[in-house]
Parts: structure tokens; sequence; C-alpha cells
């Protein structure tokens, strides 16, 4: 099987300072503690003792602090910028000249690669336990369709985010399973590699909207951003999910947002706050590179726009009052 091409993907040879992942046995993957590098750009990146972006923080604010913590992937964390111009310190930076009553203080708990489900679980397991006041969920639309749970569903991935062994929580004899070619031959002929490559595609919201699987990935999403909202709420925290656009919907022509008012319809009708950052973008009339640097991710520019809009509506709707 091997010899004919069905091996399993090896894990990708990655120098420990372009590194900043682990295996988790319960998020499947995470930050290392107190780990220093770089993005391949060449922006430093610090990972605190909590295992988050930044500076180092305490487990419990103190009483004064007004804390936020940010939830999301690789936007939140900020793929390929300087610890400065990311959105969570830039935010912080925002509300310091907004509101310098309060002493805020923005967590940054975007890990590249999450989705809803990751974001959901990990809130359970460690964000509570930080005791911030307000939580935000960073969404980007790719939390739909290309999450690590839909290619599983599609007999997964023993490799993901590069080098990191998927297979690390199983037990012994599922973990051996995942490594032989004979279970990926009979994925591929079974599953169909084809209909996994082009079904799970964020162009599938604007293209296929209402195919079964599109439809069910975002009941998937709805389910976890209740449950989210829910363990935020009972909690004592506040809640607010902030809404990502992709830089190919903000020309006139551009597709639309679709999918942006498929989540904004199910958040209302729940009673969920939420902020659709397209709209502000959009109203600029700037082109999409002064605001992105590729699909999805900001540009520092984009950052700036976006926590300055994020500050003025933490401020609007009192969102840091008890």
């Amino acid at each position: 099987m091997r010899l004919v091409g069905f091996a399993p993907s090896p894990a990708a040879k990655v120098p420990a300072h372009y590194d900043p992942f682990q295996p988790d046995r319960d998020l499947i993957w995470s930050l290392r503690p107190d780990w220093n590098g770089f993005e391949l750009n060449g922006a430093s990146v610090s990972i605190n003792s909590l295992g988050l972006r930044g500076p180092v923080v305490t487990p419990t604010p103190a009483a004064s602090v007004k804390r936020i913590l940010f939830l999301g992937d690789s936007v939140v964390f900020g793929h390929g910028l300087a610890e400065n111009s990311t959105i969570s310190n830039q935010l912080q930076k925002q509300l310091k000249d907004r509101q310098p009553e309060y002493q805020s203080e923005v967590l940054n708990a975007g890990v590249p690669g999450y989705s809803t489900f990751q974001s959901d679980l990990y809130y359970r397991l460690h964000g509570q336990q930080l005791k911030p006041d307000l939580v935000l969920l960073g969404f980007c639309l790719n939390d739909v369709t290309e999450r690590y749970t839909s290619v599983a569903k599609y007999g997964g991935r023993r490799i993901f985010m590069k080098n990191v062994d998927t297979s690390a929580g199983m037990s012994w004899p599922r973990r051996m399973w995942r490594q032989l070619a004979v279970r990926q031959a009979l994925v591929t002929l079974q599953r169909g590699s084809a209909r996994r490559g082009e079904n799970y595609r964020v162009e599938k919201l604007w293209t296929d909207p209402t195919a079964q699987h599109v439809k069910e990935a975002w009941q998937l999403v709805f389910d976890e951003i209740d449950r989210l909202a829910q363990a935020v709420d009972e909690s004592g925290a506040n809640f607010m999910v902030v809404i990502f656009p992709y830089s190919f919907q903000l020309p006139v022509n551009g597709p639309g947002d679709g999918p942006q008012r498929a989540l904004t319809g199910h958040l209302e009708t729940r009673g969920i706050q939420f902020f659709d950052v397209l709209g502000p973008l959009k109203q600029s009339g700037e082109p999409p590179e002064v605001f992105f640097v590729d699909d999805n991710h900001f540009s520092a520019s984009g950052s700036l726009v976006v926590a300055r809009q994020i500050a003025e509506l933490i401020q609007d709707r009192d969102l840091l009052e008890d």
C-alpha cells in the first residue's frame, strides 16, 4: 500500500523557532506555553505561561481590572503580525483611550486553525478560569467548512497544521490504526478524496448554500456558538461574536454577504450580540489590500480599524459593565 502511494502523510520538519504548536489531548492542538519564536515572515511571537499569545498575565485579574478574553483562530492570533499590531493589542490601547476609568486587559486566545468547537471547548476547560468580564468570539467563515471536524468526517488527517499529530489523545489501538497505509487506502477509495476536497471549501457558502453538507455544517456552528454563549452567561460575563469577512467581499462586485446574514439571523433569534466587520470596511471605500495581507488575514492597518470599531461598540453597549 505504501509503495503505490497510500502512505499517511508524514509530519513536516518545521524548525523549532517556527513551531508554536503542540498536540493536545482535548483540543487536538494548542500553543506551547512559554514559547518564543517567529512567524514565517519574521514577525516575532511570544506565548506566555498560560498558552496565550502576548505578555505574561496572572491567571486571575486584579479586582480593578476589566478583563476581555478574545477567542478565535489565526485572525485573532494575528497571523503575520507583530504583537503590537494584533487586534487584541490594538483593542487594549483603544479601550485605554476611550474608557480610562477602566483598567482593561485583553487576552489573545486565538490559535491558528481553531474553529468554533475548539473555542467552545477551550472556554469550558481554561477560559472561564481566567475570569473574563467580556468574551469575544472572532468568527471567520472558514469555521463553517474548512474545520478539522469536517475533514475528520471524511477520514481525517493524522497530521494537521503541518506537523501536529492529531492522534496524540487517542488510545494506542486507534493511534496505530491511524498510521496504517491500508486505512488511508480505505478512506480514499470508500469516502472519495475528490468529494472531501471539493465540498469543504469556503466558496461553497456562496456557490452552494443550500447543499445538505453546507446546511449541516452551519447547524454545527450554530450549536457550538449557542453552547459557548450559554457557558459565558452562566459564568457571569458578557458575550459578543465578531464576524470577520474575506477580502474578496469588499469590492462592490464581490460575492455579497449571504454567509454573514445566515449567521446574524441565527444570532438575532438567540439574542446573542454580534458585530459584522464587513459593513464598516466596505463603507470605507478603501481597496482590500489596505486592510488585508491575504484572503482573510488583516494587515496592521486592518487590525487597527477593526479594534477601533470593537472598542466603540464595547463603550456604546456598556459591555464591560457588570
